[in-house]
Order: C-alpha cells, then sequence, then structure tokens
C-alpha cells in the first residue's frame, strides 16, 4: 500500500518532470487533500491522494495534482487535474 509520503516523492517527481526545475513541492508549498472512501473517477482508476497546487498561502486553487491507482494490477500514476 502506498503510504502518504510515497505519495509526496511520486507528485515532486511528476512536479519535477512536468513544470520544470523548480516546481512547487508537494507537501510544502502544495496542501495534500485526504479523500474520503478513495474516491473512483473511472471504472478504472481510484484516487489515493490529491494535492491541492498553490502558489503561496491563501492563493487561489487552479488545479490539482492527483495519485491513482488501479485497483486491478496496483499500477499507480500521477497527474494534473484542472479544476
Amino acid at each position: 500500500m502506498m503510504t502518504k509520503d510515497d505519495a509526496i516523492e511520486m507528485a515532486n517527481n511528476f512536479l519535477a518532470r512536468e513544470m520544470g526545475p523548480e516546481p512547487k513541492m508537494a507537501g510544502e508549498r502544495c496542501e495534500l487533500i485526504p479523500v474520503s472512501a478513495h474516491a473512483d473517477i473511472n471504472r478504472r482508476w481510484r484516487i489515493l491522494y490529491r494535492f491541492n497546487l498553490i502558489d503561496s498561502p491563501g492563493s487561489v486553487v487552479d488545479s490539482s495534482l492527483i495519485v491513482i491507482v488501479d485497483p486491478a494490477t496496483g499500477e499507480v500514476r500521477a497527474g494534473e487535474l484542472n479544476l
């Protein structure tokens, strides 16, 4: 099972790869939002963790980063979810 620290590491790797050399850091400048009952996105993917992407405290959240799992295979991915 993926831990919160595993999810933060995966989220940070995604941010570094997709958003440049100095991305917002999950767990530091991003807020970890627990998802109750591991919400299903569709029939295949289930959300494990969601991070709100924010530039500074009190700023408006325009997107979220999610860590998702395929329960059938155990495959885990990270990606951006635009709100």
